[in-house]
């Protein structure tokens, strides 16, 4: 397998460094995030992502969108929990 992802292996332990590396730098948040709508987003900070799911949905290191609605959902729902919490601390 020839593959920028493959950097070790579970029965020798081999392992690339320059290949980790290169994942590492390329599955960076600002290098993964593509999509305007991403960079756009008022809840980019808060959507988790994976690169290896990303890679292995499209092929190659590029943010996976169809989670932002249950990531939206769950950012607001989690905001407003943090805002009812201050305002009983704070009354």
């Amino acid at each position: 397998m020839n593959c920028i992802t493959k950097v070790g292996d579970v029965k020798t332990l081999f392992f690339d460094k320059a290949k980790a590396e290169l994942i590492h730098e390329n599955s960076m948040r600002d290098k993964i995030t593509k999509d305007e709508k991403c960079k756009l987003c008022a809840f980019e900070e808060q959507c988790a992502f994976c690169p290896a799911g990303c890679y292995g949905e499209f092929n190659e290191l590029i943010r996976t969108t169809h989670i932002c609605p249950i990531t939206r959902v769950q950012s607001e729902v989690a905001l407003d929990y943090w805002r009812r919490i201050d305002e009983r601390v704070n009354s």
